[in-house]
Order: C-alpha cells, then sequence, then structure tokens
C-alpha cells in the first residue's frame, strides 16, 4: 500500500516486493486500488494526534489538507458547472445598484429614463 500511495507503478512495485505482476494482482489487488486512500487516511490520523499534543506544524498541515477538501468536487464525481463569463457579467449587471450598494439609485432605470 505504502508504494501505491507513493504512485509507484505494478511492475515496480511487483519488483520491490519479489514476485510477478499477476501474483500481485491476484494477492494484492485491493491495496493496490485502496492503498493511496488507506495510507492518507492514516497520515491524517497521525497528524490529527500530533496536532492534538500540541503540535502547531500538524495542525497547519491539517488546516491546509482540510481546506483544499472544500474545493474538490462533489462526491457523485461530476465538476460543478462554472458559469460562463457572459453569465457572470449579467447576473453583476442585474444586481448593479441595488439597495445598500454605494451606488444607491444612480444606476435606476425604472422611471423609464436613463440615469443621469
Amino acid at each position: 500500500m505504502l508504494l501505491a500511495a507513493a504512485s509507484f507503478s505494478e511492475p515496480q512495485i511487483a519488483i520491490a516486493i519479489g514476485c510477478c505482476q499477476n501474483t500481485l494482482r491476484k494477492c494484492l489487488g485491493q491495496e493496490l486500488k485502496n492503498g493511496r486512500t488507506i495510507k492518507k487516511a492514516e497520515l491524517l490520523e497521525r497528524l490529527e494526534l500530533a496536532s492534538r499534543k500540541g503540535s502547531i506544524s500538524a495542525t497547519r498541515t491539517l488546516m491546509q489538507a482540510f481546506d483544499r477538501g472544500e474545493h474538490r468536487q462533489p462526491l457523485d464525481g461530476k465538476p460543478e458547472a462554472r458559469p460562463s463569463k457572459r453569465t457572470l457579467a449579467a447576473r453583476a449587471a442585474a444586481t448593479a445598484g441595488g439597495a445598500g450598494t454605494p451606488w444607491g439609485s444612480d444606476l435606476d432605470w425604472s422611471n423609464g429614463r436613463r440615469p443621469q
């Protein structure tokens, strides 16, 4: 699992543990498939333990890991659709000059006349 977590290829892992690739896949298929995830989880557990013991660097590393996790794709695997620049500009224009903005009523066209 450690070698899989370090992105070693199957041939490299087979050489390192002294077996052929077929044996590796047959006997350690799940470890190859899930090794990276399991090792990352173990590492996070060790970081949490160090953080609880007062390690500031472990706490910072955990916070960075959590921050990266907030920007990941949803669990269904489909990336979140980002609106186009044109759509964002249209939304911004539609809400410009609304109540509570510095523009106040300067952009208000509701009276049918162009603002001065």
